[in-house]
């Protein structure tokens, strides 16, 4: 019954400063981590495009980083091995053949 007397005497009090507050107390940084943090970005960006080169050149498997191998034949090539080879008879091809584009007319495009 007086439940509306408690709710106009209740005062409710709103925190003024949160987290998101744009008055927020600040540190200063040292000047020489952001000039230490800007040298090491700038020596990133000069050394990319090299990187980039090396990283692009083949490589064996046994090349442990991409980055900075300068090994001038890191990867050698060499021809497939035919293991086994096997034919097909022409009516079993066409078998074969005639049931794999039955199947394809019956499947969906979605």
């Amino acid at each position: 019954m007086f439940d509306w007397i408690k709710n106009i005497f209740s005062f409710k009090v709103k925190p003024t400063f949160n987290t998101t507050s744009p008055f927020v107390a600040i540190s200063q940084e040292d000047p020489r981590k952001i000039q230490s943090v800007k040298n090491t970005r700038k020596a990133f960006k000069d050394q990319q495009q090299a990187m980039q080169m090396r990283a692009m050149k083949a490589h064996a498997a046994e090349c442990d980083d991409t980055f900075t191998c300068t090994a001038e034949p890191c990867f050698k090539w060499e021809s497939d091995k035919v293991v086994k080879t096997e034919t097909v008879a022409a009516d079993e091809y066409n078998k074969r053949r005639k049931k794999n584009m039955k199947l394809l007319k019956g499947m969906k495009k979605s």
